[in-house]
């Protein structure tokens, strides 16, 4: 008997785990967009990406599942807004004249608007209701809205110049306000520099900037780049050989949120560096997370994260290595404070050739923005899908649909619940509305073929959860710079354990100084690029000495001091 009794244990936890759900309605269609709105309702439009073609609707939806209205929209839905007296709805038009219509809560169109430009981004709301988009039409702009359809402003955003670059490419996003309504924009810029004489060269780099809109004009924050001449593409042609650094991903930061005074951008750095000669060759492949951390009453920061995966191998005088391979982040979310969760996975182990072994995990992380560090990380177990979305509640509870029909949960510090959410049918999951689901208790999913809504239990969640994040030890590091030879810029990084004074010099074989990159500048702990650029200097071997000064609190005595000194290669 005791076989049988197993089994309906087993069963018994079975049904209780897909039964942890209760569904109260459902509505037929496919349906990427949903609010919450006036007195509990629901307001739901099929989004432009399911349903690209048209004619799209929109429709008001009571807390019981009735529908109260539905209206047509003549063209595919961008996005929708809720504010105290109605319904944006922006749509995209054939004509890349996009538009802006607004309803009452009874379904009546109040007004419409031609907004002369396509809609770039997903446009948002400040707390009185006003709408902001980027426009692209004859110029960038940004334009502002009001409810009874008042054009407030549109203004042109800012234009970016280089001295001795090209722009190949301007990348806007945003807008995203802050609890003042504030306006800022991000800008990535892509820009080239071409060189041919005896060899051609060509570079490609990356700027970020973060502008703010202030009454009627445009502010710089920080006063400077947020990311300035990242490398996008190193290109490299003469008689020894060739070689080409490629960024994978461009625009590589797109996900973008605010937190109090922090505005985020993150995305997977990837890039693949070859080498050949008559030598033979190397391929090097890196991926790494990266948010970028824009402070906008102080400076930008950038947080990174790689694994421990490391592949090489040597076939036919051609040698591959994978370093840190397979570090992707796929999803982040704002918690409390400043607190951010991240979905994505590391890589850990070494292989050589057919040898040893490199292994992918997924991994849920919790990262505190100020200090740019890892607070715990867990790995998932068991799942055959990389989860691609999360979210966290208002109740700091972190949200993860895995394997197309489940969902863990997990609390701010790690646990796991013991309620696993299971549907029958899959989840959606590129059109969950975290919006709606902030609130314990119910939870909104678009489901393959319709929309639904579930009431869900209260969680208990397991103690004892076993932090496997590892932080290395906080030490004092100068790298070797990259690229190593180069012609004529190289990044130099450094680690600083605690925030140190520092100055960076660069010297020729003869110990004549030839640049000064710090100069006794104050700089916070943890990771520094420095970007040196040589094109003054002629090819040959030069040093670079790294030099940090501690202080006591009353800064006053030299606590401590370290120095290091690594060679470069320049060769042109």
């Amino acid at each position: 008997m005791k076989p049988v009794a197993s089994f309906f244990s087993i069963l018994l936890i079975f049904s209780s785990l897909v039964l942890a759900q209760t569904e109260i309605w459902r509505i037929d269609g496919n349906y990427g967009l949903a609010i919450r709105g006036d007195g509990g309702n629901i307001y739901l439009a099929e989004s432009d990406r399911l349903n690209p073609e048209g004619p799209n609707s929109l429709m008001k939806i009571g807390s019981d599942g009735s529908l109260i209205w539905e209206e047509e929209i003549s063209h595919s839905v961008r996005n929708i807004f809720y504010c105290t007296s109605g319904i944006y709805v922006l749509q995209n038009v054939e004509t890349d004249n996009d538009s802006c219509v607004f309803f009452n809560f009874e379904g009546e169109q109040l007004w419409g608007q031609d907004l002369l430009g396509e809609i770039v981004g997903n446009g948002a709301i400040d707390q009185t209701g006003n709408l902001y988009a980027i426009i692209q039409g004859a110029q960038y702009s940004l334009l502002k809205l009001s409810s009874d359809g008042n054009r407030q402003y549109q203004v042109p955003l800012p234009t970016i110049s280089f001295m001795g670059e090209a722009i190949e490419e301007i990348v806007y996003d945003g807008p995203v306000l802050d609890n003042a309504g504030e306006a800022y924009v991000i800008v990535q810029v892509k820009t080239s520099v071409e060189k041919e004489n005896e060899s051609y060269s060509r570079n490609e780099y990356g700027y970020i900037y973060v502008y703010q809109f202030v009454g009627t004009s445009w502010k710089l924050v920080t006063g400077k780049p947020a990311l300035k001449k990242d490398k996008v593409v190193t290109y490299k042609e003469s008689e020894r050989g060739t070689s080409n650094y490629l960024l994978e991903i461009w625009p590589y930061l797109m996900k973008l949120t605010i937190s109090g005074n922090k505005i985020l951008l993150s995305g997977t750095h990837q890039y693949v560096f070859t080498k050949e000669t008559e030598r033979g060759g190397k391929e090097d492949y890196l991926s790494q997370w990266r948010i970028l951390v824009v402070d906008i009453t102080a400076k930008a920061k950038m947080f990174k994260y790689k694994g421990r995966g490391i592949y090489k191998c040597r076939e036919e005088g051609f040698s591959t290595k994978s370093d840190y391979a397979f570090n992707l982040l796929n999803d982040f979310d704002k918690g409390a404070s400043d607190f951010v969760y991240i979905i994505g996975t590391i890589a850990k182990g070494a292989a050589k050739c057919d040898e040893g072994e490199v292994t992918q995990s997924v991994v849920l992380m919790k990262n505190n923005i100020s200090t740019r560090k890892a607070v715990w990380v867990i790995t998932l177990p068991e799942i055959s899908e990389i989860p691609e979305v999360l979210w966290v509640t208002n109740s700091q509870k972190i949200m993860i649909p895995i394997n197309g029909q489940t969902i863990k949960i997990y609390d701010a510090n790690g646990n796991p619940s013991s309620t696993i959410l299971s549907f029958v049918d899959p989840i959606i999951k590129d059109y969950i509305p975290k919006d709606l689901n902030k609130i314990d208790g119910t939870i909104y999913l678009n489901m393959e073929g319709y929309f639904a809504k579930y009431t869900i239990p209260s969680m208990q969640f397991v103690p004892g959860f076993v932090d496997q994040y590892q932080e290395e030890p906080e030490t004092f590091n100068l790298y070797q710079n990259y690229p190593n030879p180069f012609n004529p810029a190289t990044v130099i990084s450094f680690h600083l354990p605690e925030p140190s004074l520092v100055t960076l010099r660069v010297y020729n074989v003869l110990g004549q100084e030839v640049a000064v990159l710090l100069n006794q500048e104050l700089l916070d702990a943890g990771t520094e690029e420095i970007e040196f650029d040589a094109k003054t200097l002629s090819s040959g071997l030069y040093f670079y000495k790294l030099t940090t000064q501690t202080y006591d609190e009353n800064k006053e005595n030299v606590v401590s001091r370290r120095e290091d000194m690594r060679k470069m290669l320049l060769v042109k």
